[in-house]
């Protein structure tokens, strides 16, 4: 299990480089879908929920994906969390009623390599016989979000 001390600073210490290092970065890219994605039958690209990052030395990063599948009773949906070819994460859900939307979120914690990663969430119907739509709106975005949690060590 990797642990780690959180960097407590003193009243009266100076803010240096090395102890901003020490904190977390924030969020390093975000992208959201408004519009519905439907009739998803295989393994799709979610449309524009890709985000690419530039991830510093020694970071720990988190990436979350968030999504609003609906479909008919029985059948199951995947949501992907993906860095090209590479499958980072997958979370399922089934649905008990048909064209109820079920909110549908995948988390993964990495230590990437220093430099740009792209990464993305793809959606596939793996039981069914029907199409999924992933339902999104203004007030409810389907999103990639990639955020550096803090130092690697």
């Amino acid at each position: 299990m990797a642990v780690r001390t959180a960097y407590d600073p003193t009243a009266g210490e100076v803010l240096t480089a090395t102890n901003l290092e020490k904190l977390a970065g924030g969020w390093l890219g975000y992208n959201e879908a408004t519009v519905n994605q439907g009739s998803i039958t295989t393994v799709v690209d979610m449309t524009t929920l890709t985000v690419t990052v530039t991830v510093g030395p020694s970071r720990r990063i988190r990436i979350h994906g968030s999504a609003y599948p609906s479909g008919t009773t029985g059948e199951v949906c995947r949501l992907y969390i993906m860095e090209g070819a590479t499958q980072l994460q997958e979370r399922d859900v089934a649905f008990g009623a048909t064209s109820v939307p079920a909110g549908l979120e995948a988390f993964v914690v990495l230590t990437p390599t220093t430099g740009a990663h792209t990464y993305k969430l793809q959606m596939a119907r793996v039981s069914g016989t029907n199409g999924i739509t992933n339902n999104a709106g203004a007030t409810l975005p389907s999103f990639v979000l990639c955020e550096d949690i803090g130092p690697a060590a």
